[in-house]
C-alpha cells in the first residue's frame, strides 16, 4: 500500500504545482474556483501524507495505542 501513497502524494504535489500555475492566468471567476481547488488538493496530499507518517510509525513499532 505504501508505494502507490507514495506516488499519489507525489503527484498530488504536481497538481498543487499546475493549479497554481493556471491560478496566474485565470481571470477572477476561474480564480475563486481554481483556490477552492488548490486548497482541497492540499487538504488530501496533507491527509496522504499523514497516512503515510502513520504506516512508517506503525512500521516501526512505535504507534502508542
Amino acid at each position: 500500500m505504501k508505494e502507490p501513497l507514495v506516488k499519489a502524494a507525489h503527484d498530488l504535489g504536481f497538481a498543487s504545482d499546475s493549479l497554481k500555475e493556471a491560478l496566474e492566468k485565470a481571470n477572477a471567476v476561474q480564480k475563486i474556483v481554481l483556490l477552492e481547488i488548490i486548497w482541497r488538493t492540499k487538504a488530501v496530499l496533507q491527509d496522504a501524507k499523514a497516512l503515510l507518517k502513520a504506516l512508517d510509525a506503525d512500521a516501526k513499532e512505535t504507534v502508542n495505542p
